[in-house]
This record gives C-alpha cells, structure tokens and sequence, in this order.
C-alpha cells in the first residue's frame, strides 16, 4: 500500500452516521425503512410479552375464584362488578349471562339453550383472541420483507460504490 492510500484510508471516517451521510438518497430511503421496521417490530413484540404476562395472571386470578366460587351465579356477578371482563372472566360471564337469558320464568331452560350459549362464548373467546392477535400480521410481513429490502439496499449501494 502506498503512503499516499494508508493516509487517505485513515482519515476516511467509517462510523455508522458517516457512512450513512455518504450514502445515496435512495440507500438512506431503504436504511431508515429498515430502522422504522426494526423499531416498531421490537414495540409489538415487548408489547405482546406484557399482554402475554397480564393475560397470564388474569386466567391464574380467574381460576382460582372459579374453583374457590360456591356459586358461579355469584360469581359472575363479583366478576361483572369488578369490571372483569378481559379473557377467561370476560368468557365465563358471557356464557352465563346468556345461560340467565335462557331460563323461562317456570324455572325451565329455553329449546336450544345450549347452542345458544356455545356461540355467545365463541363470539367472546373469537374478542379475546383478535385482540392479543393485532400486531402479528406487521411482524410477520416484516420479517419476510425484510431480508429483501435489505438486498435491495446493498445492491444500490454496491452500484453506487462502482
């Protein structure tokens, strides 16, 4: 390597802002894309960590009320009460404020109470799992998109360097 080279190689800055700077508008388009991915990917991802957490320790609270409960009528009013209506909870009051519906004033249950009560609490549990499913799509598009925005940009800036 000539004098000449070794100087300029080293005073050539190769930080990460530096080579950013350097880069073509395009390059930088594709490197701020990636970052803006990259952030908000890891956002869902603690987010759904801590819902994971929560939703954990709602259903351990509800199936230690459910199973320590004399009365489940009693229960889903204490539930109901509390505003406990997230996950499991939410399902059991469902299921029983349809089963209540379903009594006639002699006592007796309704003709088809028990489809009746089976679709109200798929609508609930179809709630619950809508809910912790939002996010998902964008980290799996993400994740699939992007190697190949990454390729995208690593060529350009190979052209770019030629």
């Amino acid at each position: 390597m000539t004098p000449d080279l070794a100087v300029a190689a080293t005073a050539s800055d190769f930080s990460m802002w530096a080579l950013f700077l350097q880069a073509t508008l395009t390059v930088k388009l594709v490197m701020l894309l990636l970052l803006f991915m990259s952030v908000y990917a890891w956002a869902i991802i603690i987010q759904k960590a801590l819902n994971y957490r929560k939703a954990r320790a709602e259903i351990d609270a509800f199936e230690a009320d459910f199973w320590s409960a004399e009365a489940l009528d009693d229960l889903s009013e204490q539930l109901t009460a509390q505003n406990r209506l997230d996950g499991m909870a939410g399902i059991f009051v469902a299921g029983m404020t349809e089963w209540r519906r379903s009594q006639r004033d002699d006592g007796a249950i309704i003709a088809n109470a028990t489809s009746r009560i089976e679709r109200v609490m798929d609508l609930a549990i179809a709630r619950q799992v809508e809910a912790h499913q939002k996010g998902l799509g964008f980290l799996a598009t993400t994740g699939s998109t992007a190697p190949f925005i990454g390729l995208f940009g690593t060529v350009l800036g190979i052209i770019g360097a030629f």
